[in-house]
């Protein structure tokens, strides 16, 4: 068994420019300069820090240092959030709606 943690989402070199990771995927970044790197924002965000496992969040997506190679980022995870379903109304709510259509809604249902 590996010890190496699992990670489940899409994986680029770290020359990859950030900016086209943005556009391809939908994800909303504040201005870049042009030509930035997943490896150079990563050492940004790092703060002189990173090492594999480093997270972090851009454009409502997650990015993981997975693999660095004579300290840069060699290999970089995006992890994007699932979109949020929408919620069906619950039956109570229904219900409510129109009382006098519901046949199962208390004022519908008058016994004499």
């Amino acid at each position: 068994m590996d010890s190496e943690p699992r990670f489940w989402g899409f994986t680029f070199s770290g020359n990859v420019r950030l900016e086209d990771l943005a556009q391809f995927y939908g994800l909303k970044v504040p201005e870049l300069e042009p030509g930035l790197t997943l490896n150079a924002w990563l050492e940004r965000d790092g703060d002189g820090r990173l090492k594999p496992g480093h997270r972090a969040v851009v454009g409502g997506a997650q990015l993981h240092v997975l693999e660095m190679t004579g300290g840069a980022v060699h290999k970089v995870g995006l992890e994007l959030k699932p979109a949020r379903a929408r919620r069906t109304p619950r039956l109570g709510r229904l219900y409510r709606r129109n009382p006098a259509k519901n046949l199962l809604h208390p004022r519908a249902c008058k016994v004499a």
